[in-house]
């Protein structure tokens, strides 16, 4: 009696991590799918790499002095536009202040033909067969937000509109750092801060976004950060490299403020980047 007592336990046990493997599986493939559509469609009006031209010295001169010394050193200048970017991304990632850290991997679309198009979706390893998938695109003004585990939203994803695109217009603006000729076409209007910072606010009727920049005495982009809300995030930039001719951080960092205390939500380092290439999941 025992034995089949035993057999029984093992038996439903077995079925019941099957049956979760299988949900985990199906979730991750399920937003991998729309992740896919969507930076293919992103990527559907790509131009021809040999249209693009060169920033010449005349684009930087109506420019703040900070932001020009910047393009400057990011080898901008001696560079072809960059139109689409691809990249993948690992790192960590946490839920608030305290909690641990959950490796991630990611990928990373956006075009800068229309702004501002990106499309960002990551894996995240939250526990043994539980994956939290998530996907921010930003398309046609349209901003969306979505996480999943075992097929079923995660409470606290954002849900306020004018946040959310605050939140994935500063995203977009974050991941400039990987194409900083970019900065060229957004006709911000800047303000030239007295400690050497930059200022910058976006004309969006729908979702008014400011930024400031900030650099160090090389005149690299160190931080790049925004209110979201209530809060203020920040992208911080560590490590730059030439890539594909560019002057570009491997690693990168997003802190999060609110009610004067900062955590730092995610961390993460750059694996792979492709400018102006078709569309590609790897």
């Amino acid at each position: 009696m025992i034995p089949c007592l035993q057999a029984m336990v093992l038996t439903i046990l077995f079925v019941f991590v099957f049956c979760i493997a299988v949900l985990d599986l199906t979730t991750i493939a399920w937003v991998r799918r729309k992740a896919k559509h969507q930076a293919e469609q992103l990527f559907a009006n790509r131009p021809s790499p040999d249209t693009l031209l060169q920033a010449e010295k005349k684009d930087l001169d109506k420019l703040p002095k900070p932001l020009q010394g910047y393009l400057q050193q990011s080898n901008v200048l001696e560079h072809h536009a960059v139109q689409t970017v691809r990249m993948r991304q690992n790192g960590a990632l946490r839920s608030g202040p305290g909690k641990s850290w959950r490796p991630l991997e990611a990928k990373c679309f956006s075009n800068n033909q229309a702004f501002a198009g990106l499309v960002w979706y990551a894996d995240v390893t939250q526990y043994f067969l539980a994956t939290r998938s998530i996907l921010h695109t930003l398309m046609d003004s349209s901003a969306n937000w979505e996480e999943r585990i075992w097929g079923l939203p995660i409470p606290g994803s954002p849900t306020q509109e004018n946040s959310l695109q605050q939140q994935l217009l500063l995203e977009y603006c974050g991941f400039m750092a990987w194409h900083p000729g970019s900065w060229l076409n957004l006709g911000l209007k800047w303000e030239s801060l007295p400690n050497g910072d930059l200022h910058a606010q976006l004309a969006n009727p729908e979702a008014p976004a400011t930024l400031t920049m900030r650099f160090d005495e090389e005149g690299l982009l160190r931080s790049l950060s925004g209110p979201v809300g209530a809060e203020t995030w920040t992208f911080s930039y560590l490590d730059f490299h030439s890539m594909q001719g560019l002057l570009v951080p491997l690693k990168w960092s997003v802190q999060i403020t609110r009610d004067g205390q900062t955590w730092t939500f995610l961390q993460g380092q750059v694996t792979d980047i492709a400018l102006n290439s078709p569309y590609s999941w790897w």
